[in-house]
């Protein structure tokens, strides 16, 4: 699937892994969170875009313009509130967790090859927290949205979640499923895997990654 010889993994010390999508199936309906999100910011007297947009990134944009419009205290209980709401819906759509195909597999190649990995979500820490006890990969360090100020595509949630496998500074790979993954792990400095399951390549045109895998027993594959 890549022109690229050799392996992602030739020289790194860490792998830095997506949660939702990547590790984990979760049945979470952004679609229905949109809608949710429009509704809370319309009683707060904002708008939001139509179509489909980015829910964190909403929420960061949304809350600068209210410090502007009506102050710190206001900004910050609406982020609050959104966030909150978020939590609320993240909670119950996923209740129903699996491990995805080859997740435990390429975690336990890493750990042959002596590197560390972490695990870096948008996700909230609550939700984060259950999905990756539920399909037995608590011992891996997690970074959440509710940790760092930044969140992805913003380089700055890697580079936490780089210093949580504790090596900060180290050559590293990004591996998810969305571009925003792809966008953040180049941005951070790591080689980048984005997985397919089924798509079209397409779905990372806004920003490629430097590998494509189908899905994370290709990945595994690579790095045996």
């Amino acid at each position: 699937m890549n022109e690229l010889s050799g392996s992602p993994f030739d020289g790194v010390r860490a792998v830095l892994f997506d949660l939702d999508g990547t590790l984990v199936y979760s049945s979470i309906d952004f679609a229905a969170m949109r809608d949710e999100l429009r509704g809370w910011a319309t009683a707060h007297g904002l708008s939001a875009p139509e179509g489909p947009f980015d829910l964190l990134g909403y929420v960061a944009a949304a809350t600068d313009r209210l410090a502007i419009s009506a102050g710190s205290h206001a900004a910050r209980e609406w982020r609050q509130g959104a966030l909150g709401l978020l939590e609320r819906l993240e909670q119950e759509y996923c209740r129903h967790a699996e491990a995805m195909p080859g997740a435990l597999e390429v975690i336990d190649a890493m750990r042959l090859r002596g590197v560390s990995c972490a695990i870096v979500t948008r996700n909230c820490r609550t939700v984060a927290t259950w999905l990756v006890a539920a399909v037995g990969m608590d011992a891996l360090p997690l970074v959440t949205r509710d940790d760092t100020p930044y969140w992805k595509p913003d380089p700055r949630h890697l580079w936490t979640g780089l210093a949580a496998t504790g090596s900060p500074g180290a050559s590293f790979v990004s591996v998810g499923d969305h571009w925003m993954d792809a966008r953040a792990g180049r941005a951070a400095g790591a080689t980048t895997i984005g997985l397919l399951h089924g798509r079209s390549p397409a779905a990372y045109t806004e920003s490629p990654p430097d590998w494509l895998a189908e899905d994370l027993l290709a990945v595994a594959a690579w790095a045996a």
